[in-house]
């Protein structure tokens, strides 16, 4: 009788476990799908290019710096 009060605390706490589990991964779940991806809205940036002529216009003001042979 003493192995079977063992038995059912240990079922009854991984069933525990297992409950808080499954409705952790519902809740991720709903989160996931009901979010919206603001990444999304990057991806279409054009403007690239402008930031790449700022860039290239403060290293042509600059001379090379000499080589050393």
């Amino acid at each position: 009788m003493e192995e079977n009060k063992c038995c059912n605390k240990v079922y009854g706490i991984l069933a525990i476990i297992g409950a808080i589990v499954f409705i952790a991964a519902i809740a991720y779940a709903v989160v996931k799908f009901c979010m919206p991806d603001y990444l999304e809205d990057f991806d279409d940036f054009e403007d690239d290019e402008d930031f790449d002529d700022e860039e290239a216009g403060e290293d042509a003001d600059e001379a090379p710096a000499p080589v050393e042979e």
